[in-house]
């Protein structure tokens, strides 16, 4: 098939977060795909999970109700930060809001994860009409997808992009400006 313009491979969201003059803040998320969370020594749960950039909750004005949400630097380093957030709703039906939850690490598809972070009530993600459980950094991806790292392929198209339009800037300049970077990232 053709090139999909609506999913972006993580180098060049690197590149467009870091290049654009019209955003003041653009952040990615990606399917997690299959995720297993083990509560101790209890089996396997399959939760739905979203890999996201360190600036996520920021750019979206989100706020956690316990704890806190993702640093950019905690989406730095590849492998480097085993934490996660989860959604409110998953804090309620499966650890009936324990404040206890925060630092408590379960696994995730086998690695071991500390909650850091409870979103907000009615939060449910940046996909409409796909709830999601729990919050991962991008920079866990080849953690929780071992048999899939994508992090540093360029041909890898799997990210949804939202910015939020610096003010004074426009819409069309936005369009303008991020259709530039991705040609210029193409012909290199």
């Amino acid at each position: 098939g053709a090139p999909m313009a609506n999913i972006f491979s993580y180098p060049l969201y690197q590149r467009l977060r870091d290049q654009n003059r019209v955003f003041s803040g653009l952040l990615a998320s990606g399917q997690a795909g299959r995720v297993d969370l083990t509560v101790g020594d209890g089996g396997p749960e399959q939760v739905e999970g979203r890999l996201v950039s360190g600036n996520f909750f920021e750019v979206l004005g989100v706020s956690p109700v316990l704890g806190r949400t993702f640093s950019t630097e905690e989406d730095r380093t590849p492998g480097g930060t085993p934490v996660v957030v989860i959604s409110h709703d998953y804090w309620v039906n499966r650890f009936a809001r324990d404040p206890g939850i925060l630092g408590r690490t379960f696994r995730l598809n086998g690695s071991p994860f500390t909650v850091i972070g409870v979103g907000p009530p009615h939060f449910t993600g940046d996909v409409v009409g796909s709830p999601t459980d729990i919050w991962v950094p991008l920079s866990m991806q080849a953690q929780i997808n071992r048999a899939d790292p994508r992090l540093d392929q360029r041909d890898s198209n799997w990210l949804l992009l939202l910015g939020r339009l610096k003010p004074g800037d426009s819409l069309a300049q936005a369009r303008a400006e991020i259709t530039t970077l991705v040609h210029q990232a193409l012909i290199e």
